[in-house]
């Protein structure tokens, strides 16, 4: 089994620029934190007991997931975008990132 440094290590080796400097500083940091980008939606946020309701326990799961939805999906759609525009599934879309990354201001 591989460790998070060592895959990723594995993934950038021998492509020049500052990698293997970054690589290095990676494979001795001890806080690093590696995590795929990823969202979960689920269908309904509650089964079982738990109701401001105490009579209508459904009704109380219905009215949390109704008020939260409103605040929550917004910020998943931004995710989703954030994600796409971040981590594209094409090499067209990569191309598109890496260049917008390098007009942007300050870019690579």
């Amino acid at each position: 089994m591989h460790s998070t440094p060592g895959i990723v290590s594995e993934a950038y080796a021998g492509l020049g620029w500052r990698r293997p400097e970054l690589l290095t500083r990676l494979q001795e940091a001890d806080d690093l934190f590696f995590d795929a980008v990823s969202l979960v939606v689920l269908p309904a946020w509650s089964r079982g007991r738990i109701a401001d309701r105490r009579n209508d326990h459904a009704a109380a799961f219905r009215r949390y997931e109704t008020i939260h939805r409103a605040r929550v999906t917004p910020k998943q759609r931004a995710i989703k975008l954030s994600a796409a525009l971040l981590v594209p599934k094409t090499r067209f879309g990569l191309e598109v990132r890496n260049l917008g990354a390098r007009l942007w201001p300050g870019g690579l």
